[in-house]
C-alpha cells in the first residue's frame, strides 16, 4: 500500500509519496497563498477550498 502525506503550513504546502516499504518516491512543496485577509494578527486562517486547489495541481 502506497502512503501519502501533506503537511499544511502556513508558508508552503508539503507532500510526499511513499511505497510499500517505506522508502519515499517522491517530494513535492507548494507556495500557501490561502490566507484569508482581514483576520486578527494574532489569528492565521485559511481557505480550505483554495488549499485543495492547490493540493490537488
Amino acid at each position: 500500500m502506497k502512503r501519502i502525506g501533506i503537511d499544511i503550513g502556513t508558508s508552503s504546502i508539503c507532500g510526499v509519496t511513499c511505497d510499500e516499504g517505506g522508502h519515499m518516491q517522491r517530494s513535492l512543496t507548494r507556495a500557501n497563498d490561502a490566507a484569508i485577509e482581514g483576520t486578527p494578527s494574532w489569528a492565521f486562517r485559511q481557505d480550505a477550498e483554495r488549499i485543495l486547489d492547490i493540493v490537488e495541481v
